[in-house]
């Protein structure tokens, strides 16, 4: 069975390393499917950085006492004590994990050049095969990627590329190994990524194939290198220590050796550098505070930035919507007056009518007033009938009783006269 393989990319950040590492996907480098997304006006393209890994190097630097833009060297005595056995039981099954599988798992976070003797402790613990790719780019060129990108001095920048690199060179001796110039990977990105393969022991596609077209003719375009500055500039600029250039100039010619190169830093510039960062370290410590201090008032002016930005666009909104009112308050004022000039002829006219009602009103009590008296009439009327209508019955009864009578007196009278006939 063969032994599963580790390729790790290292370097300083803002140097080429994502790059570098999405080289590594086009020769078939397993780099799990967890990959810090890419950022506006920051590695548009994405980082290619596991996710994971990238937490967890931030928590190891948290506990540490540090952060990845901090001057002073990282105690890594301390990363192979008791203290961190937790951690490296975490980062072991971490990585388990991401070999479960695949033969070749790569992933890049500049973080890991300061924390490498954690990772290679891990790696030899899993007896995994452990390489490296070392990403080197300008220091000038880095510095105004991160001032653009973090607002970070260049003194500060150039103290950070001598910190990451010198790591880098220095942890990953021993293992198999090869440095990648940002630069030449720009210029002719065919052959780096052939270096790769061949230092790695990476089939290399053909240049016909997708794999290698995606990458290099839609991933590398030329808008990636944003700040290109000669290294010429390096010994020109005087605030830059002697042993940058030296460390640059050397890691240059690594850049440009064969792949299976061997590559070892002369021990005067190994002393050169030890005397840059840990021979200060109590210096570069009281730095790291002062920087910590002001970080923490750039971050409440950028808060304090914000808001008032904020505020102002709520003030423009505000003035823009109260422009708006005032220029629909013109056509509104006379619409206004119109509505209230027929809102008063409204009113006349209610009035009028208010007053015509009235008169009505009034016409029509008196009209009821009369109606209530003509009704009175009648009924006086209909009571004096009903009394004439029983008298002319009483008057009627009377004469015909009295013409009873008189039929009676008639009768008699007429048998006396026929009785007086007789006679």
């Amino acid at each position: 069975m063969n032994q599963k393989r580790i390729i790790v990319v290292l370097g300083m950040h803002r140097s080429g390393t994502s790059a570098i590492t999405r080289g590594l996907k086009a020769l078939n480098v397993d780099l799990g499917d967890d990959l810090m997304p890419g950022a506006p006006n920051n590695n548009e393209r994405g980082f290619w950085e596991d996710m994971d890994i990238y937490k967890f190097n931030e928590r190891l630097l948290a506990k540490l006492g540090s952060a990845w833009n901090f001057f002073a060297p990282i105690e890594h005595e301390r990363l192979l004590t008791q203290e961190f056995k937790a951690e490296r039981l975490e980062a072991s099954r971490l990585i388990d994990h991401k070999l479960a599988d695949v033969e070749v798992f790569g992933f890049k976070d500049p973080r890991t050049s300061v924390l490498l003797p954690f990772w290679r402790c891990v790696f030899e613990d899993l007896e995994i095969d452990h390489q490296y790719v070392i990403a080197l780019r300008n220091p000038l060129e880095v510095a105004e990627s991160l001032f653009k990108r973090d607002q970070l001095e260049l003194t500060h920048a150039i103290a950070l590329w001598l910190k990451y690199n010198a790591a880098a060179i220095e942890f990953s001796a021993g293992s198999k190994r090869i440095c990648v110039s940002y630069t030449k990977l720009m210029a002719d990105p065919a052959q780096e990524l052939a270096r790769i393969a061949e230092a790695m022991e990476l089939s290399l596609p053909s240049r016909t194939s997708s794999a290698f077209a995606e990458y290099i003719e839609d991933f590398l375009s030329q808008d990636l290198r944003r700040n290109r500055i000669s290294k010429k500039e390096l010994e020109r600029t005087q605030c830059i220590p002697k042993v940058v250039s030296e460390l640059f100039s050397s890691m240059e010619r690594w850049a440009e050796s064969a792949p299976n190169d061997e590559f070892a830093l002369s021990p005067r510039l190994i002393k050169l550098i030890a005397a840059q960062t840990t021979g200060y370290r109590g210096l570069l410590e009281l730095c790291d505070g002062y920087f910590e201090s002001r970080l923490s008032d750039r971050e409440k002016i950028g808060q304090l930035t914000q808001q008032i930005a904020e505020l102002r666009v709520e003030k423009d909104s505000i003035d823009a919507a109260l422009r708006g009112a005032w220029d629909e308050l013109g056509p509104l004022r006379g619409k206004f007056a119109d509505e209230s000039a027929r809102a008063a002829e409204l009113n006349a006219a209610l009035a009028d009518s208010r007053r015509s009602l009235d008169q009505e009103r009034h016409q029509n009590q008196s009209a009821q007033a009369q109606i209530a008296e003509l009704l009175k009439a009648k009924q006086n009327q209909e009571a004096s009938l009903q009394a004439s209508g029983a008298e002319l019955e009483a008057l009627r009864n009377k004469f015909n009783n009295e013409s009873a009578h008189a039929a009676e007196l008639n009768a008699a009278l007429a048998d006396s006269r026929r009785s007086l006939d007789q006679e």
